[in-house]
């Protein structure tokens, strides 16, 4: 889910990310019963933080974004995308751990081996790098 997410940020605009974000979780567990019920307003809400973080960051930064350097530009959404990533996950563990304790939920705290969630946010990252030196994104 998250790669379609990124990709929606990548290739759309900031609405349709949070579209993404909102709905992909949802019509995940209606054809498919993943996420399990409780877990899914979860998932849901890890993708619209991805969301918010972004464009929190790209905010943040939007003076080097404005800027000719290209080489700038591409390292702050790269960097923004990591970030999102990673504060995103971090809440979503935060949370999780409280609906497992709570006994809200029943599953393991980190489904997804770390190594394969880092590996998955570094190669988006690099993508989001390069589609900006490129395609002059958020210009």
């Amino acid at each position: 889910m998250r790669i379609i997410l990124i990709l929606s940020i990548a290739h759309t605009n900031k609405l349709n990310a949070y579209f993404i974000g909102l709905s992909l979780p949802l019509f995940s567990f209606i054809f498919s019963g993943h996420p399990v019920f409780p877990k899914f307003f979860l998932v849901i809400f890890e993708l619209s933080l991805n969301v918010w973080f972004f464009y929190f960051i790209i905010h943040k930064f939007k003076k080097y974004l404005s800027l000719q350097d290209m080489k700038t530009r591409s390292y702050v959404v790269a960097l923004a995308v990591l970030s999102s990533i990673i504060l995103s996950k971090l809440i979503y563990y935060a949370a999780k751990y409280i609906l497992i304790s709570s006994l809200i939920v029943d599953s393991e705290l980190i489904s997804t081996p770390i190594y394969i969630q880092l590996s998955l946010a570094f190669i988006l990252s690099i993508y989001m790098w390069v589609l900006t030196k490129r395609n002059n994104f958020l210009q």
